[in-house]
Protein backbone atom coordinates (compact mmCIF):
# COMPACT_ATOMS: atom_id res chain seq x y z
CA UNK A 1 0.00 0.00 0.00
CA UNK A 2 1.10 3.57 -0.76
CA UNK A 3 1.32 6.48 1.74
CA UNK A 4 -1.75 8.03 0.35
CA UNK A 5 -3.67 4.24 0.66
CA UNK A 6 -2.18 4.04 4.69
CA UNK A 7 -3.98 7.47 5.15
CA UNK A 8 -6.88 7.09 3.57
CA UNK A 9 -7.65 3.40 5.89
CA UNK A 10 -6.72 5.20 8.90
CA UNK A 11 -8.75 7.64 8.17
CA UNK A 12 -11.75 5.23 7.36
CA UNK A 13 -11.06 3.44 9.63
CA UNK A 14 -11.10 5.92 12.57
CA UNK A 15 -14.53 7.35 10.81
CA UNK A 16 -15.90 3.58 11.05
CA UNK A 17 -14.91 3.33 14.68
CA UNK A 18 -16.66 7.08 15.67
CA UNK A 19 -19.62 6.50 13.65
CA UNK A 20 -19.86 2.49 15.39
CA UNK A 21 -19.38 4.54 18.63
CA UNK A 22 -21.65 7.12 18.23
CA UNK A 23 -24.57 4.41 17.12
CA UNK A 24 -23.91 2.20 19.63
CA UNK A 25 -24.03 5.08 22.23
CA UNK A 26 -27.55 6.40 20.68
CA UNK A 27 -28.91 2.81 20.93
CA UNK A 28 -27.89 2.05 24.31
CA UNK A 29 -29.44 6.15 25.38
CA UNK A 30 -32.31 5.36 23.49
CA UNK A 31 -32.20 1.58 25.41
CA UNK A 32 -31.80 2.86 29.27
CA UNK A 33 -34.75 6.01 28.25
CA UNK A 34 -37.12 3.32 27.05
CA UNK A 35 -36.46 0.82 30.00
CA UNK A 36 -36.93 3.44 32.30
CA UNK A 37 -40.06 4.55 31.05
CA UNK A 38 -41.50 0.95 31.35
CA UNK A 39 -40.36 0.96 34.97
CA UNK A 40 -42.10 4.00 35.60
CA UNK A 41 -45.30 2.43 34.21
CA UNK A 42 -44.96 5.23 31.62
CA UNK A 43 -45.69 2.52 28.91
CA UNK A 44 -48.41 0.39 30.95
CA UNK A 45 -51.39 0.97 28.98
CA UNK A 46 -50.03 0.07 26.12
CA UNK A 47 -48.43 -3.25 27.62
CA UNK A 48 -52.10 -4.38 29.01
CA UNK A 49 -53.35 -3.42 25.71
CA UNK A 50 -50.72 -5.31 23.93
CA UNK A 51 -51.28 -8.30 26.24
CA UNK A 52 -55.25 -8.44 25.47
CA UNK A 53 -54.82 -8.80 22.09
CA UNK A 54 -51.89 -11.42 22.31
CA UNK A 55 -54.24 -13.61 24.90
CA UNK A 56 -57.27 -13.31 22.12
CA UNK A 57 -54.62 -15.02 19.49
CA UNK A 58 -53.32 -18.22 19.18
CA UNK A 59 -49.64 -18.11 21.21
CA UNK A 60 -47.06 -18.03 18.90
CA UNK A 61 -43.60 -17.40 17.84
CA UNK A 62 -43.89 -16.49 14.48
CA UNK A 63 -43.47 -13.01 14.88
CA UNK A 64 -40.32 -13.51 16.55
CA UNK A 65 -39.16 -15.91 13.69
CA UNK A 66 -39.69 -13.62 10.92
CA UNK A 67 -38.28 -10.75 12.97
CA UNK A 68 -34.87 -12.75 13.56
CA UNK A 69 -35.55 -13.69 10.11
CA UNK A 70 -35.59 -10.68 8.33
CA UNK A 71 -32.79 -9.02 10.43
CA UNK A 72 -30.34 -12.19 9.22
CA UNK A 73 -31.50 -11.64 5.71
CA UNK A 74 -30.54 -7.78 5.69
CA UNK A 75 -27.31 -8.40 7.38
CA UNK A 76 -26.74 -11.69 4.77
CA UNK A 77 -28.12 -8.89 1.52
CA UNK A 78 -25.82 -6.46 2.68
CA UNK A 79 -22.73 -8.81 2.82
CA UNK A 80 -23.44 -10.55 -0.29
CA UNK A 81 -23.57 -6.91 -2.01
CA UNK A 82 -20.77 -6.28 -0.57
CA UNK A 83 -18.71 -9.39 -1.22
CA UNK A 84 -19.97 -9.37 -5.11
CA UNK A 85 -18.91 -5.74 -5.52
CA UNK A 86 -15.31 -6.75 -4.26
CA UNK A 87 -15.08 -10.58 -6.02
CA UNK A 88 -16.63 -9.87 -9.05
CA UNK A 89 -15.30 -6.76 -10.34
CA UNK A 90 -11.75 -6.38 -9.84
CA UNK A 91 -9.92 -3.47 -10.32
CA UNK A 92 -7.46 -5.07 -12.96
CA UNK A 93 -6.87 -8.24 -14.73
CA UNK A 94 -4.03 -9.54 -15.05
CA UNK A 95 -4.60 -12.40 -16.57
CA UNK A 96 -7.12 -13.24 -19.70
CA UNK A 97 -10.70 -14.53 -18.20
CA UNK A 98 -11.49 -18.32 -18.28
CA UNK A 99 -15.43 -17.89 -17.73
CA UNK A 100 -17.01 -14.46 -17.04
CA UNK A 101 -16.56 -11.59 -15.18
CA UNK A 102 -17.66 -8.23 -14.41
CA UNK A 103 -16.16 -4.65 -15.41
CA UNK A 104 -17.34 -0.91 -14.21
CA UNK A 105 -16.54 0.97 -17.12
CA UNK A 106 -14.82 4.59 -15.74
CA UNK A 107 -14.57 6.22 -19.37
CA UNK A 108 -16.88 7.31 -21.52
CA UNK A 109 -15.22 6.08 -24.61
CA UNK A 110 -17.65 3.46 -25.98
CA UNK A 111 -20.90 5.66 -24.63
CA UNK A 112 -22.15 6.69 -28.09
CA UNK A 113 -21.79 6.32 -31.41
CA UNK A 114 -19.63 9.73 -33.15
CA UNK A 115 -20.74 10.51 -36.57
CA UNK A 116 -17.24 10.00 -37.62
CA UNK A 117 -17.44 6.76 -37.10
CA UNK A 118 -19.07 5.84 -40.86
CA UNK A 119 -18.60 1.83 -39.94
CA UNK A 120 -20.90 2.11 -36.70
CA UNK A 121 -23.52 3.06 -39.03
CA UNK A 122 -22.77 1.04 -41.70
CA UNK A 123 -22.95 -2.24 -40.16
CA UNK A 124 -25.65 -1.31 -37.31
CA UNK A 125 -23.41 -1.23 -34.59
CA UNK A 126 -25.34 -0.60 -31.31
CA UNK A 127 -24.12 -2.33 -28.53
CA UNK A 128 -22.62 0.89 -26.68
CA UNK A 129 -22.80 1.42 -23.22
CA UNK A 130 -21.99 4.11 -20.91
CA UNK A 131 -19.59 5.46 -17.40
CA UNK A 132 -20.12 3.31 -14.45
CA UNK A 133 -22.42 0.27 -16.42
CA UNK A 134 -21.47 -3.07 -15.34
CA UNK A 135 -20.55 -4.89 -18.36
CA UNK A 136 -19.57 -8.45 -18.05
CA UNK A 137 -16.74 -10.05 -19.73
CA UNK A 138 -16.09 -13.69 -21.69
CA UNK A 139 -13.00 -15.57 -22.26
CA UNK A 140 -11.59 -14.87 -25.28
CA UNK A 141 -11.93 -16.76 -28.20
CA UNK A 142 -8.44 -18.25 -30.55
CA UNK A 143 -6.75 -15.11 -31.76
CA UNK A 144 -7.87 -16.53 -35.60
CA UNK A 145 -11.53 -16.24 -34.31
CA UNK A 146 -11.62 -12.81 -33.18
CA UNK A 147 -13.10 -10.82 -36.01
CA UNK A 148 -13.82 -6.89 -37.01
CA UNK A 149 -15.77 -5.24 -34.66
CA UNK A 150 -15.27 -7.28 -31.96
CA UNK A 151 -15.01 -5.33 -28.49
CA UNK A 152 -12.33 -6.66 -26.25
CA UNK A 153 -10.37 -5.59 -23.17
CA UNK A 154 -7.01 -5.27 -23.21
CA UNK A 155 -4.25 -4.16 -20.93
CA UNK A 156 -1.65 -1.72 -21.69
CA UNK A 157 0.48 0.27 -18.92
CA UNK A 158 -1.26 -1.18 -15.98
CA UNK A 159 -4.41 -0.40 -17.25
CA UNK A 160 -7.97 -1.96 -18.39
CA UNK A 161 -9.10 -0.57 -21.61
CA UNK A 162 -12.61 -2.02 -23.62
CA UNK A 163 -12.61 -0.50 -26.87
CA UNK A 164 -13.50 -2.17 -30.80
CA UNK A 165 -11.66 -3.56 -32.83
CA UNK A 166 -12.03 -1.10 -36.48
CA UNK A 167 -9.02 -3.26 -38.23
CA UNK A 168 -7.06 -6.58 -38.56
CA UNK A 169 -3.55 -6.60 -39.68
CA UNK A 170 -2.64 -10.36 -40.60
CA UNK A 171 0.93 -11.73 -40.34
CA UNK A 172 3.29 -10.19 -42.55
CA UNK A 173 6.93 -10.16 -42.54
CA UNK A 174 6.74 -7.19 -40.17
CA UNK A 175 5.32 -9.54 -37.59
CA UNK A 176 5.02 -12.80 -38.73
CA UNK A 177 4.06 -14.58 -36.01
CA UNK A 178 0.77 -12.65 -34.70
CA UNK A 179 -1.82 -10.36 -35.88
CA UNK A 180 -2.20 -6.85 -35.13
CA UNK A 181 -5.72 -5.49 -33.94
CA UNK A 182 -6.72 -1.66 -34.55
CA UNK A 183 -9.04 -0.34 -31.42
CA UNK A 184 -11.20 2.65 -31.02
CA UNK A 185 -13.60 3.73 -28.78
CA UNK A 186 -17.12 4.10 -30.24
CA UNK A 187 -17.52 8.03 -29.13
CA UNK A 188 -14.00 9.36 -30.06
CA UNK A 189 -12.66 9.64 -34.06
CA UNK A 190 -9.46 8.83 -33.87
CA UNK A 191 -8.09 4.88 -32.99
CA UNK A 192 -5.55 3.53 -30.54
CA UNK A 193 -2.16 5.03 -30.74
CA UNK A 194 -0.60 1.45 -30.85
CA UNK A 195 -1.98 -2.07 -31.98
CA UNK A 196 -3.03 -4.37 -29.89
CA UNK A 197 -1.64 -7.65 -29.29
CA UNK A 198 -3.80 -10.42 -28.20
CA UNK A 199 -1.19 -11.58 -25.42
CA UNK A 200 -2.50 -7.94 -24.20
CA UNK A 201 -6.34 -8.95 -24.67
CA UNK A 202 -8.35 -10.06 -21.22
CA UNK A 203 -11.71 -10.54 -22.25
CA UNK A 204 -14.33 -10.08 -25.03
CA UNK A 205 -17.48 -8.00 -24.34
CA UNK A 206 -20.59 -9.55 -26.00
CA UNK A 207 -23.09 -7.85 -25.14
CA UNK A 208 -24.35 -8.22 -21.70
CA UNK A 209 -24.78 -5.26 -19.24
CA UNK A 210 -26.27 -3.76 -15.94
CA UNK A 211 -26.36 0.28 -16.58
CA UNK A 212 -26.39 2.78 -14.15
CA UNK A 213 -25.00 0.44 -11.14
CA UNK A 214 -21.84 0.71 -11.45
CA UNK A 215 -21.17 3.74 -9.16
CA UNK A 216 -22.72 2.04 -6.42
CA UNK A 217 -20.39 -0.90 -7.02
CA UNK A 218 -17.29 1.28 -7.08
CA UNK A 219 -19.05 3.32 -3.60
CA UNK A 220 -19.06 -0.47 -2.16
CA UNK A 221 -15.32 -0.54 -3.02
CA UNK A 222 -14.51 2.23 -0.99
CA UNK A 223 -13.66 2.78 2.29
CA UNK A 224 -17.03 4.85 3.18
CA UNK A 225 -18.63 1.89 1.51
CA UNK A 226 -17.08 -0.39 3.63
CA UNK A 227 -18.22 1.77 6.87
CA UNK A 228 -21.47 1.78 5.37
CA UNK A 229 -21.54 -1.98 4.67
CA UNK A 230 -20.23 -2.53 8.49
CA UNK A 231 -22.39 -0.11 10.23
CA UNK A 232 -25.71 -2.01 8.27
CA UNK A 233 -24.50 -4.99 9.81
CA UNK A 234 -23.71 -4.57 13.00
CA UNK A 235 -27.80 -2.80 13.38
CA UNK A 236 -29.15 -5.69 11.88
CA UNK A 237 -27.58 -7.68 14.44
CA UNK A 238 -27.91 -5.72 17.83
CA UNK A 239 -31.15 -4.05 17.40
CA UNK A 240 -33.20 -7.32 17.42
CA UNK A 241 -31.57 -8.01 20.58
CA UNK A 242 -32.32 -4.94 22.05
CA UNK A 243 -36.26 -5.17 20.85
CA UNK A 244 -36.08 -8.36 22.48
CA UNK A 245 -34.23 -7.82 26.12
CA UNK A 246 -37.00 -5.27 25.73
CA UNK A 247 -39.71 -7.55 25.07
CA UNK A 248 -38.56 -9.46 28.08
CA UNK A 249 -38.77 -6.16 30.55
CA UNK A 250 -42.35 -5.58 29.32
CA UNK A 251 -43.48 -9.10 30.57
CA UNK A 252 -41.66 -8.35 33.87
CA UNK A 253 -43.69 -5.46 33.78
CA UNK A 254 -46.74 -7.30 33.15
CA UNK A 255 -46.27 -10.30 35.88
CA UNK A 256 -45.92 -7.20 38.38
CA UNK A 257 -49.31 -5.62 37.48
CA UNK A 258 -50.91 -8.71 37.62
CA UNK A 259 -49.58 -9.75 40.86
CA UNK A 260 -50.46 -6.39 42.18
CA UNK A 261 -53.65 -5.95 40.89
CA UNK A 262 -52.98 -3.21 39.22
CA UNK A 263 -54.78 -4.27 35.73
CA UNK A 264 -58.35 -2.88 35.57
CA UNK A 265 -61.11 -5.02 35.23
CA UNK A 266 -62.70 -3.43 31.79
CA UNK A 267 -66.60 -4.27 31.62
CA UNK A 268 -66.67 -7.64 29.00
CA UNK A 269 -70.12 -7.20 27.47
CA UNK A 270 -73.29 -5.37 27.26
CA UNK A 271 -74.93 -6.85 30.31
CA UNK A 272 -72.15 -5.76 32.19
CA UNK A 273 -71.98 -1.95 31.63
CA UNK A 274 -75.83 -2.27 32.03
CA UNK A 275 -75.05 -3.85 35.67
CA UNK A 276 -72.43 -1.15 36.23
CA UNK A 277 -74.81 1.87 35.19
CA UNK A 278 -77.66 0.14 37.75
CA UNK A 279 -75.31 0.29 40.85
Amino acid sequence: MTGYEIYTFLICLLMFLLLGGLLTLLLIIIFKNTKKVISLGGEDDKIIKQKEEEKKEKPSTIGNIIDYVGSGLIAVLALGVFLFAIISTPTSISQPVTGQTAQVVKSSSMSYKNENNKYLFENNLNNQFDTFDLVFINALPEENELKLYDIVVYETNGILVIHRIIEIEEPNQYHPDCRYFKTQGDAIDTHDKFPVLYSQMRGIYTGECVHFVGSFILFLQSYPGYICIGLIIAASVVIPLLENHLDKHKNERYQYLLSNNLIPNEPSDKNDIDEQENI
